[in-house]
């Protein structure tokens, strides 16, 4: 199975700038864009990050300000913040040298099971499966594992196929065929290079494969944004270390509002665990916390995709 996995890789692995000129830096920076987020949409912010702080050096000294306006848009933005603590880690308490082994890269803010594997694997050639959604559903219908595939369970199966040489390459081949040909709904049997090997194929249970867990409803919620303008300056808010979306800018929000109070265009924004509607209306915030911002400095300030829809 490795072999023909790895033939198939080599030969039609997708060209993403994140595998050239590769180091530790310009890979650990890929995959954490890449958690949650499709290819297509972090190629453009890998890119533009690369000529914002080029190294790790660049990245640690920059401001925490500076870091949340290059991800703006990238949305988790926790990541933004773990990123830039993880930079400093390395560069300032590792002296700039990075993790070597699968529990180092453990120890980095924002660095998880899977990204540990993920790194390690290709940076420091560690044999280690990575874990991640794809992988969870091509082994899935690789051995017919019931339920939603557990880690443990999905390392235990792939564990023996893992290369001693390039593991990283088998990792990266197992998330390129999860994420281009395995798909959760309509699986290109025909063009994967595992058919001889998947029983969900020979048993024609693809489809059964991983099965499908119970969907919960996500809440949704309503909120005023309150729009205070005076003299060529709009007040806003810079979110707090305990909030959701913490340091980013954006309109103060309210339950309710006076009945006379002129309301905008409502927008909608979903987030991982719920949805929200936000109706704007024209009323004083100075009262709140904040501080009024003048408007030619807005492209200059880090906002959540929620408050650029209002804007």
């Amino acid at each position: 199975m490795t072999n023909d996995l790895l033939t198939w890789f080599h030969r039609l692995k997708r060209d993403l700038p994140w595998r050239k000129n590769r180091n530790p830096y310009r890979v650990w920076l890929s995959e954490v864009m890449l958690q949650q987020t499709q290819v297509a949409t972090v190629i453009p912010y890998f890119e533009r990050w690369l000529e914002r702080f080029p190294t790790i050096s660049d990245l640690a000294q920059a401001s925490f300000d500076e870091v949340l306006k290059s991800w703006e848009g990238l949305g988790y933005y926790r990541r933004a913040k773990n990123l830039h603590r993880a930079a400093q880690k390395v560069a300032f308490e590792l002296e700039g040298r990075f993790p070597e082994t699968y529990e180092a890269w453990l120890e980095l803010p924002g660095i998880g099971p899977y990204s540990a594997a993920a790194i390690s694997s290709i940076v420091n050639g560690e044999r280690v499966v990575a874990v991640d959604g794809n992988v969870k559903r091509v082994a899935s219908r690789l051995f017919l594992l019931k339920g939603e595939p557990q880690e443990a369970l999905v390392r235990e199966n792939l564990s023996p196929y893992l290369p001693e040489t390039c593991p990283g390459d088998f990792n990266e081949a197992m998330m390129e065929l999860g994420a281009t040909l395995c798909k959760k709904q309509t699986p290109a049997c025909l063009y994967c290079p595992l058919t001889s090997h998947c029983l969900a194929y020979q048993q024609g249970k693809t489809a059964d494969y991983p099965e499908a867990k119970k969907k919960t409803k996500r809440p949704h919620y309503e909120k005023y944004a309150l729009i205070d303008i005076q003299d060529g300056k709009i007040w806003l808010r810079q979110r707090s270390e305990t909030e959701m979306l913490n340091g980013l800018w954006g309109f103060v929000l309210v339950d309710d509002v006076n009945d006379e109070v002129k309301r905008l265009e409502r927008v909608t924004h979903a987030y991982t665990h719920f949805s929200l509607g936000v109706t704007p209306v024209l009323e004083k915030a100075s009262n709140s916390d904040g501080e009024y911002i003048p408007l030619e400095n807005l492209d200059t300030l880090a906002l959540s995709t929620l408050d650029r829809k209002i804007l």
